[in-house]
């Protein structure tokens, strides 16, 4: 899994987080949230991943310290996970349709 300095700043921006003592924290959510969603390198994401990605980071980040269920993912985070899946099942299906041709 492959995640950059660089792309480590735009998610801690994105999250809103300026000091770097939660860096480690920040880094491992990233790296859930990329594992979650099968995703390998930040850098090559497009940037809907990307947003999927730090949306699912924010979200972790916001309730660390959560321990009831009641931290549902909010409908707009929702909305772009079910993006993410979409693209994904289409570019499946456009790939298996060339490997038949």
């Amino acid at each position: 899994m492959t995640i950059t300095q660089a792309d480590l700043m735009a998610c801690k921006e994105y999250m809103r987080i300026d000091e770097d003592v939660d860096d480690s924290v920040v880094l491992s959510l990233v790296e859930y949230a990329m594992d979650y969603l099968a995703f390998d390198n930040f850098s090559t994401l497009s940037p809907t991943q990307k947003l999927a990605v730090k949306g699912l980071a924010l979200h972790a980040y916001d309730h660390r310290d959560d321990d009831s269920s009641a931290n549902a993912l909010p409908l707009s985070l929702r909305l772009i996970l079910n993006r993410v899946k979409a693209d994904r099942e289409v570019a499946d299906a456009v790939a298996a349709m060339e490997a038949t041709t």
